[in-house]
């Protein structure tokens, strides 16, 4: 392309980017501000569209029509639990915004990438860069770093953020609720241990939220760890493993969610874990099947996945056949698995429940159900 088209280019990106920011941030556009923004986005979008070409366009713009469709959807949804707003005005001005945005940014980070691969590989023979994403040590150390820069988040929340599923959960601890397994069972035994500690041993319930917390927080960046070490395992690219890492100790999400009492985070970590072991399972069977620690790993993993939260049992029963299907070949060593994963299931359960005498969950109206029920009983004009 010459310069004039990149230029007109450009500039009808600045002007999409412009009225997304507008409407999305719901800022007057009537300030200087508006105008060194649209300046510094034009040169931006300039430099994007000079370094592209035909084969990374096609991947990039791919990935950001992916991201901005799940946004536009998921905003619907979280309006009110509809998709009625997905085609609408500002709808599609979100997802252009939203577009363009993403496929810039993307196309950005792999151009300087490659022009800067040469000054990378220098910087990956530094011992702090071998010792954080090559070294024996380096599944250790991502853990401190996740946690250390999680610490602003639990000191700011001190001791911690209760939700309302886990303040039900806290009184079942307390013997104020009944006991039932509308939450995890399993995640309020763990709850359990903390609060027994500070409202028993230190005689601050408080305390004992707070060491839940540190708890949660270890377990999270030690399962995002074992995301990186797999990363590693596998060769995946330097600047994928640093991007991920960056990811987990500075994406607002996770730390504040760190720092939250819920059973959706501990599972929300479990899951990549399984994710994981289901790959190795599939692509590396051989290997797999004769390492006894890979064998008791997965079925560990697993229960814990039905454990942490009630419908991760669905997961675990949807997943198996599937690799009973895939893996005819070991027939009797993949059914000897799944017999033990059920097994195990079904003993620890009735145990607990047994043991506790725990309840069966009663039925909950969500706010989805309230929406729906209200749209049924709509008259219609």
């Amino acid at each position: 392309m010459n310069k004039k088209i990149n230029s007109f280019l450009a500039g009808i990106l600045s002007f999409i980017l412009m009225f997304f920011i507008w409407h999305k941030f719901l800022s007057s556009g009537n300030t200087i501000i508006f105008i060194m923004f649209f300046l510094i986005s034009f040169l931006f979008f300039k430099r994007v569209i000079e370094n592209e070409y035909k084969r990374k366009f096609i991947v990039t713009i791919t990935i950001a029509i992916i991201f901005s469709v799940i946004e536009i959807i998921c905003g619907s949804i979280n309006t009110d639990y509809t998709l009625r707003h997905v085609l609408n005005k500002w709808s599609i001005l979100d997802f252009f915004g939203y577009l363009v945005l993403i496929w810039s940014t993307i196309s950005f980070i792999y151009s300087v990438n490659i022009k800067e691969n040469n000054k990378r590989k220098e910087c990956r023979n530094h011992k702090i860069y071998q010792l954080i994403f090559d070294s024996k040590d380096s599944f250790y150390i991502n853990i401190i770093l996740i946690v250390l820069s999680w610490m602003p988040y639990f000191l700011t929340y001190y001791p911690g953020i209760l939700t309302a599923d886990s303040c039900v959960q806290i009184g079942q601890v307390l013997g104020v609720e009944k006991l039932t397994n509308h939450h995890p069972i399993v995640h309020t035994g763990i709850i359990s241990i903390f609060i027994n500690f500070g409202k028993n041993i230190v005689g601050n319930i408080n305390i004992g939220v707070s060491l839940y917390i540190i708890f949660q927080m270890i377990a999270m960046a030690v399962m995002f760890s074992e995301v990186l070490k797999y990363m590693n395992k596998k060769n995946v690219p330097y600047m994928v493993r640093e991007i991920c890492l960056l990811y987990y100790m500075f994406y607002p999400i996770n730390a504040l969610f760190s720092v939250i009492m819920w059973k959706d985070i501990l599972f929300s970590g479990i899951v990549p874990v399984y994710i994981i072991f289901n790959i190795e399972l599939l692509y590396n069977t051989e290997e797999f099947f004769e390492n006894k620690k890979s064998i008791i790993k997965y079925i560990s993993v697993s229960l814990l996945v039905m454990f942490l939260r009630n419908n991760g049992l669905y997961v675990v029963l949807l997943t198996l056949p599937l690799i009973l299907i895939s893996l005819r070949k070991y027939l009797k060593k993949v059914v000897i698995i799944i017999i033990a994963i059920i097994v195990l299931y079904l003993t620890i359960k009735s145990a607990i429940f047994n043991v506790f005498n725990v309840k069966k969950r009663l039925c909950r109206r969500t706010a989805f159900d309230t929406v729906t029920t209200n749209r049924k009983g709509e008259k219609k004009s």
